[in-house]
């Protein structure tokens, strides 16, 4: 059977993103953009990035393939379309041979629905089963750096906190969003209207936005209610276990956040937990017909907005519960 703890499942045994910041010897969590490394080749540019997820489930097809989407999702959040992988499987002594080809399987059917035909293995023994791929794209072009003037509209492709929370969580159809692909979303991100679109993975919905903010001198108000809507989770108090990525977001992004103070465990988990295949997170063009185009489909869900930062007093950060 698959090997998972709660201590480093899933990617929630990042370096914490404070520790990174000082060891690299940078001024803010700007330092974290872009999602991916590109090389400029004859005719256009390639696109790579790669990601380690560990066991979080017990479940071999679910952890594969969303291991599988989640690692591309750094390529989906720039316009890019994935082509090719690497994919390096560390493999425990605790999954037998069915379970084995069974977890080779799954990671080629999320390969392929992904439209990566091209790819190669490596596998090795170890004490806790991993799996890290390394995915690559094409483009002719970059989208340009973000310069944002005036007020925008955040929205994600998914719900938040569905698998940190799902034992509380009162929609289970939520939970079919962790192996469902964000590739559908490619047309959106490339649109004229989005702005800017990172993927939210280890760093949590805090630490996925913070380095925007800071790079663009920015700050942002989000609505709670919209955020905990679709997964149905209770605004009060509810007993809750800060989970360990979560707690290492907290103590990296939490002074960021103006009303921290406000925010239950169950909260927070939501807001700083890291996301497994999470949601694409976009900036929007401030456009009324748009908006009101995005909020009328389910597949979008509106978080709130970002501003130009005036008062540097205010922290950049504020959750309206």
């Amino acid at each position: 059977m698959l090997d998972y703890d709660q201590t480093y499942f899933g990617c929630g045994n990042k370096v914490p993103a404070n520790k990174l910041k000082n060891l690299l010897n940078e001024k803010d969590f700007s330092f974290l953009l872009p999602d991916n490394s590109i090389l400029e080749v004859d005719n256009g540019f390639i696109h790579t990035t790669i990601d380690t997820v560990f066991p979080f489930v017990d479940d071999i097809e679910t952890y594969a393939i969303a291991t599988v989407f989640h690692c591309a999702n750094d390529l989906i959040a720039s316009g890019v379309t994935p082509i090719q992988a690497s994919v390096s499987i560390g493999l425990s002594s605790g999954l037998d041979e069915k379970e084995t080809k069974l977890l080779f399987a799954c990671i080629k059917r999320g390969l392929f629905d992904l439209g990566i035909h091209s790819s190669n293995y490596h596998t090795f023994r170890a004490d806790q089963t991993s799996i890290t791929v390394s995915v690559n794209g094409y483009s002719f072009s970059v989208k340009p750096k973000p310069k944002l003037e005036n007020k925008y509209h955040i929205y994600l492709t998914k719900p938040l906190g569905i698998w940190s929370t799902q034992s509380l969580n009162k929609n289970k159809s939520v939970n079919s969003y962790i192996k469902q692909s964000n590739l559908n979303k490619l047309a959106f991100v490339n649109s004229k209207y989005v702005k800017y679109a990172t993927d939210i993975s280890g760093f949590g919905l805090m630490g996925h936005l913070l380095p925007l903010l800071e790079e663009q001198n920015y700050c942002a108000t989000l609505c709670l209610k919209s955020i905990l809507k679709p997964i149905e989770l209770p605004l009060q108090q509810t007993a809750h276990y800060l989970g360990c990525s979560a707690r290492s977001n907290v103590e990296s992004f939490s002074s960021f956040v103006e009303n921290i103070n406000e925010l239950n465990e169950l909260i927070m988990d939501v807001l700083f937990g890291g996301e497994i295949n999470g949601p694409i997170l976009a900036i929007v063009d401030h456009n009324d017909m748009l908006n009101r185009e995005l909020q009328s489909l389910s597949e979008f869900i509106h978080i709130g907005t970002i501003v130009p930062r005036c008062d540097n007093k205010r922290k950049p950060i504020m959750v309206e519960v």
